[in-house]
């Protein structure tokens, strides 16, 4: 009966890695679609409404490549069938990266700035950064206010010596609609204090001052023991 309990308790907590996971690809690649969509729409020209459109493509590609990862853990627990492939790691330098652009590519300023050593971070841990990031900047696209200053948006990584750090900044205007309404159903924030507990960490949200909504992740342990 011991074993029972132990092998549902780690099925249920796959299924909640999972839920997240489907979360954080839907919740982000999606808001930058419709986004790019009501650019694209919007426009007057042929040049920017091509740029939206690739811009489209790429998110709609990248969702496409995240949810492939979620199919093969549903393969692992053969839940559904089995297919050639290893699913590719989540890769918090390149996530930094494609982030910041899409951000940048939605009219937004990004300040990105790394302290200490990334390849120190555990495969695990990198990927529970990955999500935490992509659930920030979605919340960015969303509820952000571009225009605003030189940093509508911040990103701060210190990697520490058995600790790593993430801070997401951004700015905020109750007089303007920065971005379109969407439904918010406050899984995001439930998701990334689940992942951060998972590795030791905590998770501060709110607005330090007005104007600013800030999200810091404090104390992810580089690697389990």
């Amino acid at each position: 009966m011991h074993l029972r309990a132990v092998h549902q308790d780690a099925l249920a907590g796959e299924r909640r890695s999972i839920a997240r996971d489907l979360h954080d690809i839907l919740a982000h690649d999606l808001t930058v679609i419709s986004m790019q969509t009501q650019v694209a729409a919007a426009t007057g020209t042929p040049e920017s409404r091509a740029a939206a459109l690739s811009q489209i493509s790429q998110s709609a590609g990248a969702a496409l490549h995240d949810l492939r990862r979620v199919l093969l853990v549903l393969q692992r627990e053969n839940i559904i069938g089995a297919a050639p492939g290893d699913a590719p790691e989540l890769d918090l330098e390149s996530g930094l990266q494609r982030f910041t652009e899409r951000l940048e590519d939605l009219g937004f300023t990004v300040e990105t700035s790394v302290h200490g050593d990334l390849s120190s971070i555990s495969q695990s841990v990198e990927a529970c950064l990955y999500r935490i990031l992509q659930e920030c900047t979605t919340n960015v696209v969303k509820h952000g206010a571009r225009g605003q200053g030189i940093n509508d948006c911040a990103i701060e990584l210190e990697v520490k010596e058995a600790t790593v750090d993430l801070a997401v900044t951004n700015r905020t205007d109750a007089h303007q609609a920065p971005a379109p309404k969407h439904a918010t159903s406050g899984t995001g924030l439930i998701s990334m204090k689940d992942r951060a507990a998972t590795y030791g960490g905590t998770i501060e949200a709110g607005s330090p001052a007005e104007g600013i909504w800030s999200v810091q992740v404090s104390g992810i342990k580089l690697r389990l023991r």
